[in-house]
């Protein structure tokens, strides 16, 4: 019994050791694409977005405009808090 108390509170441990430092990243998953749900502050997160014809895309971090990389590929840095990728399609010139 000991032994089994013993491994639950090992394997508690280690499954909280693994979430901490964890921030979310929140996307809608029709734009957004290739990219984690979690990651740490300071790592380098890198996600793509659909393609549009005959339409603009933007790519908001929270409030903060993205450029892309490369075509649909975008990158940042991930803060320290919990943020959300927003895309916008904006087509025939119309918000």
């Amino acid at each position: 019994m000991k032994k089994a108390i013993a491994l639950l509170l090992i394997f508690s441990v280690l499954i909280l050791t693994s979430c901490f430092g964890q921030l979310k990243i929140s996307y809608d998953k029709e734009t957004v694409y290739n990219c984690p749900k979690h990651a740490k502050a300071g790592d380098l997160v890198q996600f793509n977005t659909v393609l549009v014809n005959d339409a603009d895309l933007y790519c908001y971090l929270d409030s903060l405009k993205l450029d892309p990389v490369t075509e649909g590929s975008y990158e940042f840095v991930m803060p320290d808090h919990d943020v959300e990728i927003r895309v916008v399609i904006v087509s025939n010139g119309l918000a």
